[in-house]
C-alpha cells in the first residue's frame, strides 16, 4: 500500500458561528528519497472553522484515488479529536452531531484508506503554503449546509 502525507493549512477569519476560510493542502508522497508534491488552494465563505478544516479533510481525500496509509497533518482539535468517536456516531445515528452531512462525506472519502491524523500547529510547509495563500487568487465557494436546501 503506498504510503502518503497530506499536510493541511487553515486561515479562517470570523467569528465561531460564520466566516471566511482558505485552504492550502499538500500532498506528498516520496520516490525514493525526493518528496514528490502537488499543492491546491481555496476557500469557502459563510462557513465555521470546524467545518472548513473537515471540508479541507474531505477535498484532500478526493485526490486520493487508490487505497492509501494516509497521515494527515493538520491544527484542528475538533477533526482529530472526532474521528475517534465516528464508529460510535453510525452506530447511535451520526444524522444527531453536528456536521453530520460533512461527517458522512468524510466517512466515504476516507473508504478504503488506513489515516493517522496529526494535530500539529504547524507543519513542514505552513509557511510556505501561507505565502502561496497570498499570491495566488484563491477561488471563494460557498459551504452551502443541508439546512440551505429546502
Amino acid at each position: 500500500m503506498k504510503k502518503i502525507s497530506i499536510y493541511i493549512d487553515i486561515d479562517y477569519k470570523g467569528n465561531f458561528a460564520c466566516g471566511e476560510g482558505k485552504i492550502s493542502i499538500v500532498l506528498e508522497m516520496m520516490r525514493g528519497d525526493v518528496p514528490i508534491t502537488k499543492e491546491h488552494f481555496w476557500g469557502y465563505k459563510e462557513t465555521t472553522k470546524n467545518r472548513i478544516a473537515l471540508l479541507a479533510c474531505i477535498a484532500a481525500l478526493s485526490y486520493v484515488k487508490e487505497g492509501c496509509e494516509i497521515t494527515i497533518h493538520i491544527d484542528s482539535a475538533y477533526v482529530t479529536g472526532s474521528v475517534q468517536f465516528l464508529d460510535k456516531w453510525q452506530q447511535e445515528g451520526i444524522e444527531q452531531k453536528k456536521n453530520s452531512d460533512l461527517w458522512k462525506k468524510y466517512i466515504t472519502a476516507a473508504g478504503n484508506h488506513l489515516i493517522e491524523f496529526i494535530n500539529e500547529k504547524e507543519n513542514e510547509y505552513s509557511r510556505a503554503m501561507a505565502v502561496q495563500r497570498n499570491i495566488e487568487k484563491i477561488v471563494m465557494l460557498t459551504d452551502y449546509k443541508p439546512e440551505d436546501e429546502y
